[in-house]
């Protein structure tokens, strides 16, 4: 059908650092960490630039340099993270994008685009939904804390640059 054709986004125009770029910003849009970083401002009120600036980041630096390991990557992502969300990702996600990030830099620049179309296709709650709840199932309440309800417990996050009273 051609109406179908005319709404696929067409990556026959597209070069491999573009189809790079476009897939690890559907991975970087799902991975949940970043989300959470973004919509509750870790980052402060630039939040949103900030991802902006990680993904391009990341696209330029493995673009310069196709040979970078999945560790290489890692710490790139889990430095950034640190510095500008002032978070950590202790959920193994910063792993699994750094594999998949890899494995798109290298099959993106083969113009292999299986890993591309299986990360566009993926429905947005695929990817990463360790970071929310590690088990990958329901929550299970905490035996951990002081049973006050306010969750300010030693392991909760704070916003970078901001010191909070515990």
């Amino acid at each position: 059908r051609k109406q179908n054709q005319e709404v696929r986004f067409d990556v026959r125009h597209m070069n491999s650092e573009n189809l790079f770029a476009h897939a690890v910003r559907s991975v970087f849009d799902r991975w949940t960490v970043l989300r959470l970083a973004v919509e509750n401002e870790w980052g402060g009120p630039n939040s949103s630039q900030k991802a902006l600036e990680f993904l391009e980041h990341v696209v330029s630096t493995i673009t310069r340099d196709p040979e970078m390991t999945k560790g290489e990557v890692a710490d790139i992502l889990d430095e950034w993270l640190d510095a500008n969300f002032c978070t950590q990702a202790d959920d193994g996600s910063v792993d699994e994008v750094a594999a998949l990030v890899v494995q798109l830099a290298s099959e993106c620049a083969r113009g292999d685009l299986t890993t591309y179309n299986r990360v566009l296709s993926a429905q947005p709650s695929a990817l990463h939904q360790s970071a929310l709840n590690p088990a990958g199932g329901e929550e299970e309440s905490s035996e951990e804390g002081d049973g006050d309800g306010d969750d300010n417990d030693d392991d909760s996050m704070q916003v970078c640059g901001e010191a909070t009273a515990v």
